[in-house]
């Protein structure tokens, strides 16, 4: 199934780090009442900042299938203010796939470049798509899966470099900042 899970925003406060964190915490204890993992369920999810900076999970469900109110009455327990959620069958695991990943790939256009600094100053170190269930720490191919194209060799994971480390309240946040003054002056 495909879900879609909404914070609501509070008109005068524009979400942090903490905030997104808190949601998947949130969404992390859905997932062990409605689908656990001892059922053989999962999920992959992500995180989109909407327009009126309102937080919402879009997940990629494998389990049974479970009423919207049932979902809508538990989100509002676990969230204490947001009972918006959706939920409907993927009609294309390939589809639903591209769907999930657009969150990330394409953040939301601000038109006020404070927005959109603000945003970038949010996602630093949060990590946008998560796994839950069956699906966290899934192996992603047997050691033998890939052999070189090349030579015929045994290819194997080795790690990943993390790159720099962008410290909050980076260049980003600062330099966007500077230009909003340049443009209002």
């Amino acid at each position: 199934m495909f879900l879609t899970l909404t914070k609501k925003a509070h008109p005068m406060y524009r979400p942090e780090a903490s905030d997104a964190r808190r949601l998947f915490r949130g969404f992390r204890k859905l997932m062990k009442k409605l689908w656990p993992k001892k059922h053989g369920c999962g999920a992959f999810a992500v995180l989109e900042v909407g327009k009126n900076h309102n937080l919402h999970i879009h997940a990629l469900i494998y389990g049974h299938y479970v009423p919207q109110d049932t979902i809508s009455k538990l989100w509002l327990k676990i969230t204490g203010d947001s009972s918006v959620v959706w939920i409907n069958e993927v009609r294309g695991a390939k589809r639903c796939i591209n769907y999930l990943l657009k969150y990330i790939t394409k953040p939301h256009k601000y038109k006020d470049p404070k927005d959109t600094a603000h945003f970038l100053d949010m996602m630093i170190g949060v990590r946008r798509i998560r796994t839950y269930g069956i699906f966290y720490n899934y192996p992603l191919a047997r050691k033998d899966a890939c052999p070189c194209p090349l030579c015929g060799g045994k290819l194997r994971y080795c790690g990943t470099d993390e790159g720099r480390r962008i410290p909050k309240h980076a260049l980003f946040f600062d330099e966007a900042m500077k230009l909003a003054e340049t443009t209002v002056n």
